[in-house]
């Protein structure tokens, strides 16, 4: 398993947290955070497992079409579950779980992971991923609820703790990075 700190591994994990961009904007609160970064874990994670088991029966002509037929039936689903089972927590998230199926975060992983890798290594790197967003969705919202600044429950303060943690983690990430020096 990569380190996360590993300078190499770092478009692993960073690059695709630039997707979840538009997941910010619900993640206000520690619920909802939770439940948003939960939905997003399900649909890359069954979206993966479908792509890649049929992964040899796609041609490469109409492979995004079919990647996208698959996320939006998975969010669709998914959607259509959460309105009969969580309700109140669908009405929370209102449009944000619709515009997980174009997320560019999604189609990417998908295409890139699971049409490369077998089942099992795909549903693997998936779900590590997806934790991974799951954790950061997570922490944005625990300090957007629990900051005392009315700065950071507005739309743009997502986007500020989400910068405060990526600065956090590059700082992290240069102090375990050899110095040239030595």
């Amino acid at each position: 398993m990569k380190n996360l700190l590993d300078p190499d591994s770092r478009t692993d994990v960073i690059i695709p947290v630039l997707g979840i961009m538009p997941l910010l904007m619900v993640a206000n609160i520690y619920e909802s955070a939770a439940a948003i970064g939960i939905v997003n874990l399900l649909v890359i994670i069954i979206a993966s497992l479908a792509v890649s088991a049929i992964r040899n029966l796609i041609p490469i002509e109409i492979r995004l079409f079919a990647i996208l037929l698959v996320t939006a039936s998975v969010v669709s689903l998914i959607y259509m579950f959460m309105q009969f089972w969580f309700y109140a927590v669908s009405q929370q998230l209102g449009i944000y779980i619709p515009l997980i199926a174009m997320n560019c975060l999604v189609l990417a992983w998908v295409e890139e992971r699971a049409l490369r890798n077998s089942v099992i290594k795909s549903v693997i790197d998936t779900l590590l991923a997806g934790l991974g967003i799951l954790v950061i969705l997570i922490m944005i919202g625990v300090v957007r609820e629990y900051a005392g600044l009315s700065l950071l429950k507005q739309p743009a303060g997502a986007f500020l703790v989400f910068g405060f943690l990526l600065a956090l983690y590059n700082f992290a990430s240069n102090q375990q990075r050899p110095s040239a020096e030595h």
